[in-house]
């Protein structure tokens, strides 16, 4: 994802999470800014939206006030309801402090040439519930199998909590553990498989495919943007002549 993209997006997210109220409908919003963007924002967002779904069940009213004060605690429904509203207050700025977080280790390496640098500042930092333990608990598995490939040997990604294998022999199959993450894939010049994370690209060239299937469906001959969030987990099958 270009840089810029993201800055934009964090920045209207950012005017979203400083106003005074939100709905179901403003909380959609944010999250179709946020999403894929970093796995801890995921994380938040997943959290935060429970959160407001459970709100949605014991009020009438979709607009949840960002202040505790003035809520009323005379019945055990009342009670249930401001309970329900200091966990989602609390989980929006959890949400809030990570997206400044985020927001901050971009404007300090900007250029999309040292992303992998700032993306190795944002995960190393990460402190509290929302810190490195969040890697494992949203990572996904991607099972790789080499159908008559050769030896397939995957280019050095220097990406915190992606661990690809050193090699794939042919008839080999590997469970890939890795963050959520969105990327992209164009294979529109089959001799040639350019990857794009985090604005780094890698290419993972070789022997010519005669088809590659993410999840059962073809990828050769497109370009395609991969979710890895929609799913906790994948299937990657390279065939080869």
């Amino acid at each position: 994802m270009d840089y810029k993209v993201i800055e934009k997006r964090l920045q209207a997210a950012q005017s979203i999470l400083h106003g005074d109220s939100v709905n179901r409908s403003t909380f959609d919003s944010l999250k179709t800014l946020l999403s894929g963007i970093h796995p801890k924002l995921d994380h938040a967002l997943a959290q935060a939206g429970n959160a407001i779904k459970h709100i949605d069940h014991i009020q009438k009213s979709d607009v949840i006030a960002l202040v505790a004060e003035g809520l009323p605690e005379t019945t055990p429904e009342d009670k249930k309801r401001k309970k329900a509203i200091l966990l989602f207050i609390k989980l929006w700025n959890d949400l809030k402090n990570e997206v400044a977080r985020v927001e901050k280790e971009f404007a300090s390496d900007p250029d999309t040439k040292h992303h992998s640098n700032a993306w190795g500042k944002i995960f190393g930092l990460a402190k509290g519930p929302l810190g490195v333990v969040t890697l494992k608990a949203t990572e996904v598995s991607v099972t790789v199998q080499n159908n008559g490939c050769g030896m397939l040997t995957p280019p050095a990604i220097n990406v915190p909590g992606l661990r690809l294998p050193g090699s794939i022999p042919s008839g080999g199959e590997v469970i890939v553990k890795t963050p959520p993450f969105s990327f992209t894939v164009d294979t529109t010049d089959k001799r040639f498989t350019p990857v794009t994370l985090m604005g780094m690209t890698y290419d993972f060239g070789g022997r010519p495919t005669t088809s590659v299937l993410f999840d059962g469906e073809e990828i050769i001959g497109f370009k395609r943007l991969i979710r890895l969030g929609d799913s906790p987990s994948h299937t990657l099958e390279i065939h080869c002549l």
